[in-house]
């Protein structure tokens, strides 16, 4: 009896010992700016993944130990921690973290809170950027990240070109590294933008030095999608729209009466010159003719669906998500579709393991894009019909029997090498198609050796595969515009990415100390690979049936193929420490060793390191009593990053087997010669950068400023230079060269509250210059497409040519000018004689332009009042120059003209800009007359959405309802006679729109909805 009392009274003890240390906590959790409960916020017990959510009326309810500690945290708001110490009401008020001083970025094989951040990091939500009606969720960072330059294009399915602090490099890649949660791609066009949680972007040194190799030209590391805590949520996001170019956005051409005017003016200046007969000419219309243009452009479709599903539990959380994009062109036939899906698992299996794993797919389909069209109908005369009116030319028909091009009019004789537009693309319609997948798989173990000491294995493989076919009609509409025998060709491209990352990271707070460290070592591997085949004269009635577009439908004597591989391997080293002393002093330090197949066996490794300091002065004592400024810090950092981005192989010699060619008995003999002079010491670019700045909260985190200044060198240029004579090869590609990218960056935003009125205004700005400061082959200039030149102490890729000084008026003027080599005559262009020596030669050249923006910057407005919200973005760039010749006539072919050349100089005192039409050849030397000013400012987006109540929403399900209309790029404000101010290129001649070859941006308009289950 006594041993059972004794037993008793253990168990009846022991379990007041654990109702002591296990109780009921209980609460309301509202927001300290508008006194309202907040729904949704997580509630965790430290050091473990336990925890609840609080309800709708902000009540959260759960058990817990009395020694521990909750955090509170919720999105877009300062987390707060509070021990439990025995109490059972524990209620809540949560400030808004206006400024995410705490918010959490990613920096690259790990995270840190802003506040910590030594480097230039920029963070955008995701949700800022999912209504953007475009394939890439690029192209909605343009305007509001300061240092990044973002060139859109409107064909569909295009993705941005993207630059980050200038051009670096004048041969090897510009674009920078995508890193889509820890998985290193080459762009996001994959990703369905729904998907994107947030996008962080690196653009200092410090920061990108953890990248090596990779991160020469910028990072941009974004982080997808989770489940939200505690709850199973279901999220459709849809919109759908047309896109059209309006009247005021496109190139303004003659018309019918007009272009014959001006033409036959032509002839008659032309036939003057040379003492010839003049011939009028006429053509088939007159009045406003065919508008080329008007006939191949459409309003088009853009439409975009998402719908997800999310769960989170106590040790597991799961999304799975599909998306559809539908894009048609705004010319005809051009269309893009995207299919996208993601799943993602990740497992809390206990607290020594965690594991996960991430799957993307994506499937692309593209139809029938022929970049030639819109050129042609911009150079097609409109005198002119599209469609034959019944005179045939039965020669031509004659010529194809069953000739699918004869119901179009043949161009005149006038213009032999251009097409009809229409035919062009009536007849190829549905003759190509172009598809591809990507699927990316990644996968993690992370073992917790203890609470601050772990271990994180990953695995990731990126497999992308295309496919393109394309059938080429029998046909004949007139002069070139014919094919004599039909054909049919068949490529597919396949690549595959692997890698693997071991990351040991220890983490510990103690005192007023923080340290975090990372080490550890990555293996990457690339390959891609290809084949191509094609066969002439398939069958005729292939047009009409498309399973017979086969290759052994051809003739096997005129069949062609190729093939291509090739293969990349980088194994890094890396390491990170991360120290904060008092949350005041901050210091960041990196090291990152990396080793590339892309150089020889004696050059292929690289160190690159980096180091941040940071001082949160607004911490200090003295700041205390400056009640204005609530957040102060000063950072600076250095380091170093490299360029690979060069061929594959390039210290290896090749053969070219048919280099050059002799005749000897009248047979052509060739001698193989070098590809390329190999230099076996070919090594790293080298970039080097200092960057400085500053970031404040003042008036009650009403205002955020930050501004800083960065410098960054680029040595060890990847240049193509000329080879050595005696190697008999064409180039070789060695380190010569230096250039620099300095410049400042600002962003500012205010928050403002009246009543039920919120107001945000945001701005940035950021100034750069680009120079070069040493080129190879002693500092010999780069000259590309003739008026374009890199040379040292200039920009990369300055357009070169005279100044413009007028238009000679009378013989009178030309008499009383500097001499030419030419003859000069009446409506000619008058140069400016730079050097004084009363002539006029390639001595009087200068640089006449830059391709690359002084200026580059972006404002928003983003206003709430009680359900309705209303944003608009704009973006602009100041000092930018592009070229274009097509406001003088081709002395070579006859192309429709532009509306400016009705301005031309037809007799004294018509005109002192546009020249006399006529084929005098000084009138195209290149100079200013054909620079016309890139700048722009263009209103990006407006957007205007209501979000319905609550209390409407509760009794059918639904958590939340937004609709909304978007106008993206409804008005820009430009000078350009373009199609576009945003002009993109290569890295040496960027800024190049010889024939207004770069394509239009229309204006898109959508409407959407947005539901939460």
């Amino acid at each position: 009896m006594e041993k059972l009392l004794k037993l008793f009274l253990s168990i009846f003890f022991l379990s007041i010992t654990v109702w002591v240390q296990a109780q009921s906590v209980k609460g309301k959790v509202t927001s300290a700016d508008s006194g309202e409960p907040i729904p949704g916020v997580s509630i965790v017990i430290k050091g473990t993944a336990s925890g609840t959510v609080t309800d709708v009326d902000g009540n959260y309810q759960l058990l817990v130990d009395t020694d521990k500690t909750l955090v509170f945290s919720f999105v877009g708001m300062l987390s707060q921690e509070i021990p439990v110490t025995g109490k059972g009401m524990i209620n809540v008020t949560l400030k808004n973290d206006i400024h995410n001083i705490e918010e959490v970025v990613a920096i690259g094989y790990g995270s840190m809170k802003k506040s910590d951040v030594t480097g230039s990091i920029v963070s955008v939500k995701g949700d800022d950027l999912k209504s953007n009606p475009s394939p890439d969720a690029m192209s909605g960072l343009q305007g509001k990240v300061s240092g990044m330059i973002v060139t859109n294009s409107g064909r569909a399915g295009d993705s941005p070109d993207v630059k980050i602090r200038g051009i670096g490099t004048v041969q090897a890649g510009t674009g920078p590294l995508y890193v889509v949660d820890g998985v290193f791609t080459n762009g996001i066009s994959f990703l369905n933008p729904n998907d994107i949680e947030s996008i962080e972007v690196l653009k200092d040194a410090s920061s990108l030095a953890i990248f090596g190799a990779q991160g020469a030209n910028g990072v941009i590391i974004v982080t997808t999608k989770t489940a939200e805590k505690g709850k199973l949520t279901v999220n459709y996001d849809g919109y759908a729209g047309i896109q059209t170019l309006h009247q005021r956005d496109r190139i303004d051409f003659t018309n019918a009466s007009e272009f014959t005017m001006l033409y036959n003016e032509m002839l008659q200046n032309n036939a003057s010159d040379l003492n010839q007969e003049y011939v009028p000419w006429t053509g088939d219309l007159t009045g406003e003719g065919t508008d080329w243009v008007d006939e191949v452009l459409r309003n088009a479709l853009v439409t975009n669906h998402s719908i997800s599903v999310s769960s989170n539990k106590e040790r597991s959380t799961s999304l799975f998500s599909l998306g559809y994009f539908q894009q048609d062109g705004i010319t005809k036939t051009d269309s893009y579709k995207r299919y996208t899906a993601r799943f993602k698992q990740d497992y809390i299996v206990s607290d020594f393991l965690e594991i996960g794993a991430n799957l993307i797919a994506n499937n692309w389909y593209r139809t029938d894009y022929n970049p030639n069209i819109l050129r042609r109908a911009r150079e097609a005369v409109p005198t002119y019909a599209p469609y034959d009116n019944g005179d045939s030319d039965w020669d031509r028909l004659n010529s194809f029997p069953g000739n699918i091009g004869e119901k179009y009019t043949s161009p005149p004789d006038i213009q032999p090498n251009v097409g009809n537009p229409v035919a062009m693309y009536e007849i190829l319609e549905g003759t190509g198609e172009y598809s591809g997948y990507t699927i990316i798989g990644s996968a993690y173990a992370k073992v917790n050796f203890t609470k601050d000491f772990s271990y994180k294995i990953s695995g990731n493989a990126t497999v992308s595969l295309g496919h393109n076919s394309n059938y080429n009609p029998h046909f004949a509409v007139g002069g070139i515009q014919k094919n004599e025998h039909s054909s049919f060709s068949r490529g597919t491209s396949r690549s595959k990415d692997y890698q693997v990352d071991h990351l040991f990271e220890y983490s510990k707070v103690t005192g007023e100390h923080r340290i975090k460290a990372i080490a550890g070592m990555t293996y990457r591997e690339s390959e891609n690979m290809g084949f191509s085949a094609s066969r002439d004269s398939i069958s005729a009635q292939a047009y009409a049936d498309p399973s017979m577009w086969m290759l052994n439908a051809g003739y096997s004597e005129w069949d062609n193929n190729g093939d291509y591989k090739n293969e990349v391997a980088f194994t890094s080293y890396l390491g990170r420490v991360s120290y904060s002393y008092k949350d005041k002093y901050l210091a960041n330090l990196t090291v990152r060793r990396d080793g590339s197949s892309k150089f020889g066996p004696d050059h292929r490794w690289g160190t690159f390191p980096a180091v941040g300091l940071g001082w949160v002065v607004s911490n200090e004592a003295f700041m205390q009593n400056v009640e204005k400024v609530d957040f102060l810090k000063i950072r600076a950092s250095w380091g170093q990053a490299g360029n690979d981005k060069i061929g594959n192989y390039m210290y290896l010699p090749t053969i070219n087997p048919q280099g050059e060619s002799v005749v000897i008995d009248n047979e052509i003999i060739y001698i193989p010669t070098r590809s390329f002079y190999a230099d076996p010491g070919i090594h790293w670019e080298i970039v080097e950068g200092v960057d400085i700045g500053a970031e404040t909260s003042l008036f009650n985190n009403l205002l955020h400023i930050d501004i800083g200044y960065f410098n960054k060198t680029t040595k060890d240029l990847l240049a193509t230079v000329p080879a050595p004579a005696s190697s008999s090869a064409p180039y070789a590609v060695t380190n010569a060269g230096s250039l620099r990218n300095s410049g400042f960056e600002s962003t500012a935003t205010g928050h403002f509250k009246f009543g039920d009125f919120n107001l945000t205004l945001s701005g940035n700005a950021s100034y750069l210059k680009n120079e070069v400061l040493e080129l190879g082959n002693d500092n010999a200039d780069i000259i590309s497409n003739l008026h374009y030149r890199t040379v040292v102490g200039q920009s990369v890729g300055m357009m070169y040519g005279y100044i413009q000084e007028g238009i000679f008026q009378n013989q009178e003027e030309i008499d009383n000018s500097p001499v030419t080599a030419g003859v000069v005559r009446p409506g000619d262009m008058k140069y400016k004689d730079l050097n004084g020596d009363e002539k006029i030669d390639e001595n009087d050249r200068t640089y006449i332009g830059n391709h690359l923006p002084d200026w580059t910057y972006g404002f928003s407005i983003n206003a709430g009042y009680k359900n309705f919200d209303f944003l608009v973005d704009l973006n602009g760039v100041v000092g930018v120059d592009n070229y274009t010749e097509i406001r003088l006539p081709a002395s070579w072919a006859v192309f429709n003209m532009p509306g400016v050349l009705l301005n031309r100089w037809h007799g004294e005192g018509t005109s002192n800009h546009d020249p006399i039409l006529s084929a005098r050849p000084d009138n195209a030397l290149a100079s200013t007359y054909f620079v016309e000013s890139g700048d722009y400012m263009r209103i990006r987006n407006i957007q205007l959405g209501y979000s319905l109540p609550p209390n409407l929403l509760n009794n059918i399900g639904i958590q939340g309802m937004r609709i909304y209309v978007n106008a993206q790029n409804p008005i820009t404000f430009q000078n350009y006679t373009g199609w576009t101010p945003e002009v993109g290129g290569n890295i040496l001649t960027g800024g190049d729109d010889i024939n207004y070859t770069n394509f239009p941006i229309g204006s898109t308009y959508t409407i959407g909805l947005n539901i939460n289950f």
